[in-house]
């Protein structure tokens, strides 16, 4: 009788035992499974966020062909900026939800408006602020001396500007005055005397929007902005500099867009050509408003203006968007790509950032 109760209670601390390491076991098991999930998720997102990254580089590729292919290099417009679109193609159907593998891509950009604009964006519709001249940046800052234009030029470098008494103005500050062009925009910041408030724009009152969307540290030298496709903003600054009435801003707007106010189409629109056709629209503009022929200030006025516009464009941005569908959620890159067009018409990329 003992000995069968001493058996019993053997068998049950064995039972126990391994009852015990079941349950490690099955926790074990079970710890490596979630492990294993996480890593496999982890390496699903991976593969997705590469296979995003590579439909964004395709849109990329695309752009660069178009440009190489661009058979009217002399003009380049809204609706043909920096490519060439025969009759039956549009931009939709060149940039616009293209698939690739298993998603798409998409080459568009924001503009001044705040409109979403398929293609291309052209960096000379901008003003850069590495070769724009001291009217030009006075006038884009609003201000109503040189002071602040001054700072910039000395930021940058200008021999004009005695860079030992412009590097005094920055004693307070945990930074050199650079003494060479700007890199990235967002130097402006940089500088003494530039403001939040005259980068981004204040949230009310005049000067509200800000020159952040109005500048580009990318153009040829000397300054040129492409006539076609500066927004309204740019082209009065332009005007102004040049003493200009910067109300003729809103009429080449129009004049771009043509009958039916829309600047995607083509065929009507009133597409400036050459820098003569500007100077004759402006010079019809300022014999109306004057009621006569154009003086020799008026005229030397023009033809200052006429000496920063050009018609064509060799700088572009290229801003494509992989998406890749998925079961929960889509995964989305982007690829922002600055392109010069090079002699000949051979794209080169300048620079790269992925977000």
């Amino acid at each position: 009788m003992g000995h069968d109760e001493g058996l019993s209670g053997e068998r049950a601390a064995v039972l126990l035992v391994t009852l015990w390491m079941v349950a490690i076991l099955s926790l074990l098991a079970i710890g490596i499974g979630f492990r294993a999930s996480i890593e496999l998720k982890l390496v699903g997102y991976q593969i997705a966020s590469l296979k995003a990254y590579e439909i964004a580089n395709a849109g990329v590729v695309k752009a660069l062909n178009e440009i190489e292919r661009d058979q009217s290099a002399a003009v380049d417009t809204i609706a043909e900026c920096g490519i060439s679109l025969r009759p039956d193609e549009t931009l939709e159907g060149k940039f616009s939800h293209i698939s690739v593998g298993d998603g798409w891509f998409d080459v568009s950009y924001t503009d001044e408006s705040g409109t979403t604009v398929v293609g291309l964006e052209d960096i000379q519709s901008k003003i850069n602020i590495n070769t724009a001249d001291k009217n030009v940046l006075r006038e884009l800052i609003g201000a109503t001396d040189y002071v602040l234009s001054d700072n910039i030029r000395a930021y940058r470098g200008d021999a004009d500007i005695p860079q030992g008494a412009a590097s005094r103005d920055y004693r307070d500050k945990p930074y050199p005055c650079k003494g060479a062009p700007f890199d990235i925009v967002l130097e402006l910041l940089l500088i003494k005397d530039v403001t939040p408030e005259v980068f981004y724009g204040s949230s009310e009152g005049e000067g509200a929007a800000g020159i952040k969307d109005l500048v580009t540290v990318y153009g040829p030298s000397p300054f040129q902005v492409n006539i076609n496709t500066a927004g309204q903003k740019v082209l009065a600054v332009l005007l102004k500099s040049a003493g200009l009435n910067p109300a003729i801003a809103e009429g080449m707007v129009k004049e771009r867009a043509g009958p039916d106010g829309s600047v995607m189409t083509k065929e009507d629109n009133g597409v400036f050509k050459t820098v003569d056709e500007v100077k004759t629209y402006i010079s019809a503009f300022l014999s109306s408003a004057e009621g006569g022929g154009l003086s020799a200030d008026d005229q030397n006025r023009l033809n200052s203006f006429a000496a920063m516009i050009t018609c064509r464009s060799e700088y572009f941005r290229v801003i494509s968007t992989g998406s890749l569908p998925g079961n929960r959620s889509s995964m989305y890159k982007k690829i922002v790509c600055t392109v010069c067009r090079k002699e000949g018409g051979k794209p080169e990329a300048i620079q790269w950032s992925e977000q």
